[in-house]
């Protein structure tokens, strides 16, 4: 091994744990061809950059004391303690040149390692945010990994002058949920009459708009994806519209998927965006039926399916992931929490799934989402002016580090059936306020 950009890393072990973590910071995040080597003479002997990554410090070589995380094949419940070094959070502290243990801070974050610790859950079985390590220390709205890995580069360029690394640019993505296509149209007679009989068939604002709607003279107030495509590009915003397939429950109601309307719909999403399966509510729960409303989606785009997101943003570790990716899923947008913004990863960054139970490296890269407007509109009762605030702040966050922002949202919330619709204006804010920073940034 050779040249300027060639890393060589002392370590005492290798592991799954030990590739893994490495090849997301050196190779995705930092563009940098890496090599481990157990030997220390050949550590020695080296004349391009390198890392002591082990237990002692070697002469006057960049050493990153290990904490003994990586090296372990079992979920231990670790103490952790929280402080703060030149502004930014840290934790698995050592006497080293960086501080902390940066490798197993990272991993523990990115593998998310606490969700697989005995915990109290929500009411719809999912990790709290506020049992996370970083909601109870603040740094939830910092993609601190980033931050972490851009200061590494700071020292890497200190102590090896002729590196070089990989530029990442700013990136912006609009995710969509389609929980409910439409409000009224396509709904079958026996459903429309139900709902007009609980109305008491009065001829209320609900009522006429309903029958205006299925009478074909007025257009359905959740079908707003005409608009949706205009904005898209007009603001030059890659995008992704996931549908929910699964059968009606308490927690699915969107329409049948062979709905006319329904498949009619798919078929207008993929002339101007991407389109992705939205696993029911259930599926994390009941082996098989990811595999069935993928193959419903298939059915009607015509096309693999390889991206997803799980509805309520509800999973199980390892097992949605695995199987996800057991059904040739290469992309999941599902790494957010429903009641709180912020990087549940500690990243902006895709990156691989890492299954802990098994110690092992799934096929399949996961796409952190840092906000969603039902978390303010539904859960915080907020204001779609805090909402697009939040948006702003995060989406500078990202800006700081080049990742990708990306955003939930959902049809029905752009609605027009409450105008002036405040979400509406706050959804187009941030399309201008990402085209603004992505225009700037390449500058």
């Amino acid at each position: 091994m050779n040249g300027d950009n060639q890393l060589l890393i002392l370590v005492s072990n290798v592991s799954p744990r030990v590739e893994y973590i490495f090849d997301f910071i050196f190779k995705d995040q930092l563009g940098m061809a890496w090599e481990l080597t157990l030997s220390e003479a050949v550590f020695k002997n080296y004349n391009g950059p390198k890392i002591n990554y082990s237990s002692k410090r070697i002469g006057e070589h960049l050493f990153i004391k290990e904490l003994g995380l990586l090296k372990e094949s079992e979920i231990n419940n670790h103490l952790i303690n929280v402080k703060e070094q030149n502004g930014t959070k840290i934790f698995f502290q050592q006497e080293c040149d960086t501080g902390f243990d940066i490798f197993s801070a990272a991993f523990y974050l990115l593998s998310r390692y606490e969700e697989y610790l005995p915990h109290t859950t929500d009411d719809y079985g999912r990790f709290k945010e506020t049992s996370s390590l970083a909601f109870k220390n603040n740094f939830l709205r910092t993609p601190i990994i980033d931050t972490w890995v851009k200061n590494l580069k700071d020292v890497l360029k200190r102590r090896f002058p002729n590196l070089n690394f990989k530029t990442n640019k700013f990136n912006a993505v609009m995710t969509y949920d389609i929980d409910v296509a439409y409000k009224y149209k396509g709904r079958g007679f026996i459903r429309i009459l139900g709902s007009l009989v609980k109305n008491g068939i009065k001829k209320t604002g609900s009522s006429k708009e309903r029958m205006a709607v299925i009478q074909g003279k007025a257009k359905d107030p959740w079908d707003v994806y005409e608009n949706i495509k205009g904005l898209l590009k007009k603001y030059e915003l890659p995008s992704i519209f996931f549908f929910l397939l699964g059968n009606r429950s308490k927690h699915d109601h969107n329409l049948f998927y062979k709905n006319s309307e329904m498949r009619n719909l798919v078929k207008k999403i993929q002339s101007f965006s991407q389109a992705g399966i939205h696993p029911s509510y259930n599926t994390s729960l009941k082996n098989g039926l990811i595999e069935s409303e993928k193959n419903r989606l298939e059915y009607l785009s015509k096309t693999p399916v390889t991206k997803s997101r799980q509805h309520y943003l509800k999973f199980s570790l390892p097992g949605t992931f695995t199987e996800l990716s057991r059904l040739a899923i290469r992309e999941d947008y599902s790494m957010a929490y429903a009641q709180s913004s912020g990087f549940r990863a500690g990243t902006s960054f895709p990156f691989l799934f890492y299954d802990l139970k098994n110690e092992k490296i799934i096929p399949i890269k996961l796409f952190p989402a840092a906000c969603m407007e039902v978390t303010y509109k539904d859960f915080l009762n907020a204001s779609p002016e805090d909402f697009l605030k939040e948006c702003k702040y995060l989406a500078g966050e990202v800006s700081k580090v080049g990742g990708t922002f990306i955003s939930i949202w959902h049809n029905n919330t752009l609605g027009n059936d409450n105008l002036p619709n405040g979400w509406a204006d706050a959804h187009e804010a941030l399309m201008k306020y990402l085209y603004d920073i992505k225009n700037t940034n390449a500058e």
